[in-house]
């Protein structure tokens, strides 16, 4: 996980920009540069460095009133939306400070995605998204056309397109030759379009961790593509993803309370029901019951 940092901006009540309260124009430009959130903060009295006091005292309703805005996020994110400020930003002070750990409660999906998805556009041909996928050693490739997700493709979409028989112990070299070998042989021209599942079950940046939890244990799914209001994909939460964040914000000694919801098990937080099979099966068997299985694995 990143590094988190703290920016903290000090200025006055009256401080404008382009017509608008400095405050609120650094507010929404923070919301409009996705930063996890802002706070505004309203001193009662106080003074910078023309050494002026303001105070919110009846007497002295005139003066201005000093503003602290606090926001917290990623470090590169920070540092990006300071050189933005550093642009317009006139008067006042601003002091970075390093956040050891910070938690957001209640645990929202925008806090547990992946927001680097790999994807491809829904024209783009098979022979890309098989390098694409042995490339970056992906299984599941969201399709989008003007950012909007349109379906997704995994190997057995693939599989089931084009005849490749299963070889076993091959690396991703001879593998990504062999495919790129049947592919030339059996002349195929399909492309994202023809591959993709159109159905998909997605998620929102808003949903809370336990209802991400039963939504992809009631439905079976190993990966939920987050989109917004207009099905734009903003990121993927994988069941890995769920169990890192966990951990990483956790600890035996760790008194947080994560308040998941009644009723959710470790059973939805690790696995589904696998097929079991004895070492002396025969690997046709087990191959088999690999394919049918929900998750691609069995138990030994």
């Amino acid at each position: 996980m990143s590094s988190f940092k703290m920016l903290r901006i000090y200025l006055g009540e009256s401080d404008k920009y382009k017509n608008k309260n400095l405050y609120e124009y650094i507010l929404n430009l923070a919301k409009e540069h996705n930063l996890k959130g802002a706070t505004v903060i309203r001193g009662i009295a106080g003074f910078g460095s023309n050494s002026y006091i303001h105070t919110s005292n009846i007497l002295r309703l005139s003066e201005d009133l000093p503003i602290i805005i606090e926001i917290i996020d990623e470090e590169n994110k920070i540092f990006s939306f300071l050189e933005i400020i550093k642009t317009f930003f006139k008067e006042g002070t601003i002091v970075l400070l390093d956040i050891e750990k910070s938690y957001h409660f209640p645990i929202l999906a925008k806090d547990i995605m992946i927001k680097k998805v790999i994807s491809v556009e829904e024209n783009e041909n098979l022979n890309s998204i098989l390098n694409l996928i042995l490339k970056n050693k992906v299984k599941f490739l969201p399709v989008i056309k003007d950012k909007t997700l349109q379906g997704v493709i995994t190997g057995k979409d693939i599989l089931e397109k084009i005849d490749l028989k299963l070889k076993i112990n091959l690396t991703y070299e001879d593998l990504n030759k062999e495919i790129q070998y049947m592919v030339e042989k059996q002349k195929l021209s399909l492309t994202a379009k023809d591959l993709m599942q159109r159905k998909v079950k997605v998620g929102y940046p808003q949903w809370k961790l336990d209802k991400i939890l039963h939504f992809m244990f009631e439905n079976k799914i190993k990966r939920l593509p987050i989109v917004n209001s207009n099905f734009e994909l903003l990121g993927l939460i994988t069941r890995t993803d769920i169990l890192s964040y966990l951990a990483h914000y956790t600890s035996p000694k760790s008194s947080l309370n994560l308040s998941l919801k009644s009723g959710t098990t470790a059973k939805e937080l690790a696995t589904l029901d696998l097929p079991t099979f004895s070492p002396e099966e025969k690997i046709e068997k087990a191959i088999a019951d690999i394919l049918k299985s929900p998750l691609k694995m069995v138990y030994v």
